[in-house]
């Protein structure tokens, strides 16, 4: 039964905030507080100090590189909250997918990873006419993107302008971002014109690319390598005689009962609640394997 399971009973200790939730806030409260200087008091000074700018770069200002993706343009209300809303939206609903999957730390490697190297594209390709660069859309196609390696085939239902739903895959979706934004970097920011809405296409693209990378450079290394062996070695006659490292103490349970496989398969299902699937060892990975084929056979 699933109430005997501990994490599906109400008593179950809540965890705290995640990471998807400080992140959404930290978005919202940039905001809010670029809205207070900029509408209460006349003074773009907090705007400036995090926005992505070159001259912001060349005097030292390296967190923009980062905090960027918390800045949102103002210049119309209505539709500075409906894009803020647009980005908070969506990833809520991607973030809430990687971070259950990868972890929190792993999740935050993924979108800040997107981050940088949104802004490091956004640079090269704007250096000669500068500029100024805002929004969380780097961070969120890289989620977008690392969602759709992993389930390329999968149909979901989006809404278009928040009224018409249509179903797609998310292979299709992450293609149909690359050819805008491709089109966008050839016919406005190479021509050193601003797409409409302020939109930056060579910064999305660092996003698509950067959930590419992580997906097939970190997270199916991981899986390929479990135990974090190389995959090319030395022969033999090259490498130098060491002594074999004592190997650490390992847990091991006696799964010799029923009771006791259950027992650790909910000790293991516990760890992927709070941790992610990804945070399981192999041998832990194993034996939900086990325990599946031994339940299939009943």
């Amino acid at each position: 039964m699933l109430s005997d399971r501990p994490y599906m009973r109400d008593d179950y200790p809540r965890r705290g905030r995640t990471a998807l939730t400080w992140l959404l806030s930290g978005i919202g409260a940039g905001f809010i507080l670029e809205a207070v200087f900029e509408r209460m008091f006349a003074s773009v000074a907090f705007t400036e100090w995090f926005q992505l700018t070159f001259n912001g770069l060349s005097h030292g200002l390296i967190w923009q590189l980062v905090s960027y993706s918390f800045i949102h343009p103002l210049e119309e209300r209505v539709l500075s909250v409906l894009l803020v809303g647009a980005n908070l939206f969506c990833l809520y609903f991607l973030g809430r997918e990687m971070e259950s999957l990868l972890g929190a730390r792993r999740f935050l490697v993924l979108y800040f990873g997107a981050v940088v190297l949104g802004a490091a594209c956004w640079l090269a390709v704007n250096f000669r006419f500068g500029g100024v660069l805002t929004g969380a859309w780097p961070g969120i196609l890289g989620c977008l993107t690392m969602y759709a390696c992993l389930n390329p085939d999968e149909e979901k239902r989006v809404l278009i302008m928040f009224a018409l739903p249509v179903t797609i895959r998310p292979k299709y979706l992450v293609w149909f971002f690359i050819a805008v934004d491709v089109c966008g970097v050839a016919f406005w920011e190479l021509r050193g014109e601003t797409m409409p809405l302020q939109i930056a296409p060579s910064a999305h693209l660092g996003g698509i690319l950067a959930g590419y990378i992580y997906f097939y450079f970190v997270h199916k290394r991981e899986w390929r390598n479990p135990d974090g062996r190389t995959d090319i070695e030395l022969p033999r006659w090259m490498r130098k005689s060491r002594k074999a490292p004592t190997a650490p103490a390992k847990y091991q349970v006696n799964l010799t009962t029923p009771q006791d496989l259950k027992a650790e398969v909910d000790r293991i299902l516990d760890k992927i609640n709070s941790q992610g699937f990804a945070s399981l060892t192999p041998e832990e990975k194993r034996l939900l394997d086990d325990a599946r084929d031994q339940l299939s056979h009943n």
